[in-house]
């Protein structure tokens, strides 16, 4: 039995923004990071309380847990949520000590050290790490150095060139969804593998892994999967968060033969890749059969030049059969699609020919967003270089507002075209098709909120005309 430690952990997620896609999913939460690090601080003998917060109920569980350590995660659109909310917490009480972690802040070391409330960065995963810090902390050896903990002494930052990644993620204490009361049924988050091979200018997902991706053991996803409480009698919905669940086929039709197997009746998605689907379309067959309902894929254009700008690897006529195989077998599905390039493509007449390919295309959902450069991408290194970031208010790097100077389009004119795509592809598509994803919408992984605001939002955006981000507001 571990030692019990007198340190109390307190783990924060911060909640999204008002002009947020994240703010009405059926799946928005604290996220599997901080309930796998609850899972190895408490297995070490830490207390741990894990929350998705905003600035005044952080303030309230400060007063209440009195912790000594205060961890706390964030993307980019929540960064500036996350500092306010280490600000709270040091104005009421400068002993706790702090520490930041997620893909931005690993990005973005030294400016997030400038910071007065924070003391530590974690780069890349903290399961290792995190204890071993707060161990060093309780020695007296604050500064001893750890890879991938980045800290500020004496005017110069340590550690800035190392991440922190766990090197088999089999061996990973399984998540503490007990500690999120939103974690029980019916929306589960697993995590099979992590990181990405693969080198999408807009995603910093292959360098914050080192382009490496590992895999789960399947036995140990499937013993993860028994131990989810109604996941017997279909009561439970999972979404399989890794960035893509088919890398290796091999791999994932293991995973679906063990679901069968074992008996694991429920409902899941997970994200994957036209490419795959397309190579080995026999996939689907297993994966439907291991209860696979849809998937999310990328489709980010609907022009090949912007696609193979964007590094993406993949072809129009890829992205077509996929839809097709995947109309096929009633299975939904959900597209990802971009508007900008970054380059000579951003121009209205390219903008409008990419959201055109999506009038035939036969797609269940499709969430279009404005191009975002995020710290950690190929596309922030290049728009930062050539002096054509607008400013690092990371509040509006959430797919909804330009960042950027476009080259061909002034940044008023991109976004207004965000908001005549969206009337293009659902309310100008016509009354049949509007009908029919609708009714598929409604009937796939979305529950009753997120489907009411999709319906909310299309009414807005049609009937009263309003701009797409105050139609999500």
């Amino acid at each position: 039995m571990a030692k019990r430690y007198e340190m109390k952990i307190l783990l924060l997620s911060p909640k999204a923004g008002e002009s947020s896609y994240q703010k009405f999913s059926a799946w928005e939460n604290v996220g599997l990071g901080l309930l796998y690090l609850s899972s190895a601080l408490k297995k070490q003998g830490f207390t741990v309380r894990v929350a998705l917060t905003d600035r005044e109920e952080a303030e309230a569980l400060v007063a209440e847990f009195k912790p000594n350590v205060v961890g706390i995660t964030c993307v980019t659109s929540t960064y500036n949520t996350a500092i306010g909310i280490l600000d709270a917490v040091r104005a009421r009480d400068r002993s706790i000590i702090t520490v930041m972690g997620g893909h931005h802040v690993t990005f973005t070391v030294r400016e997030t050290l400038k910071e007065p409330s924070v003391d530590y960065v974690v780069r890349g995963e903290g399961e290792e790490v995190f204890p071993a810090l707060l161990g060093n902390i309780m020695k007296g050896k604050p500064h001893a150095l750890i890879d991938g903990v980045c800290f500020e002494k004496d005017g110069e930052v340590y550690n800035t060139d190392t991440v922190a990644l766990v090197k088999d993620i089999s061996k990973l204490t399984f998540p503490d969804r007990s500690a999120v009361e939103k974690y029980n049924p019916p929306n589960i988050y697993v995590l099979s593998s992590r990181g990405c091979p693969y080198q999408c200018t807009f995603c910093s997902a292959s360098n914050l892994y080192g382009g490496v991706w590992r895999k789960r053991d399947v036995d140990d996803v499937l013993d993860e999967l028994e131990g989810i409480r109604g996941i017997g009698d279909q009561a439970v919905t999972v979404q399989f968060g890794d960035e893509t669940l088919t890398v290796d086929t091999r791999w994932a039709k293991q995973l679906c033969l063990g679901i069968i197997e074992r008996g694991l009746k429920f409902k899941w998605y997970s994200n994957s890749r036209v490419d795959s689907l397309v190579r080995d379309p026999h996939l689907l067959d297993l994966m439907q059969e291991a209860g696979c309902r849809g998937l999310s894929l990328g489709l980010e254009s609907g022009l090949q030049e912007i696609i193979d700008s964007y590094r993406k690897g993949i072809t129009l006529e890829q992205a077509v059969r996929a839809a097709e195989i995947l109309r096929e077998k009633s299975m939904f599905q959900q597209w990802y699609v971009m508007i900008g390039a970054g380059n000579e493509f951003d121009t209205r007449e390219y903008i409008r020919k990419s959201i055109a390919f999506l009038k035939d295309f036969p797609f269940d959902l499709v969430q279009i967003s404005i191009l975002t450069p995020f710290p950690g991408t190929h596309l922030y290194e290049q728009l930062e270089r050539e002096g054509r970031l607008l400013h690092k208010n990371w509040d509006l790097y959430d797919g909804l507002h330009c960042v950027y100077r476009p080259l061909g389009i002034t940044v008023e004119e991109l976004e207004k075209e965000l908001t005549r795509a969206y009337r293009q592809v659902y309310l100008n598509a016509g009354l049949i098709k509007l009908l029919r994803r609708t009714y598929r919408f409604k009937n796939s992984l979305a529950n009753s909120r997120s489907f009411l605001s999709f319906l909310d939002i299309a009414v807005r955006i049609g009937i009263f005309r309003q701009d797409i981000r105050d139609a999500v507001k």
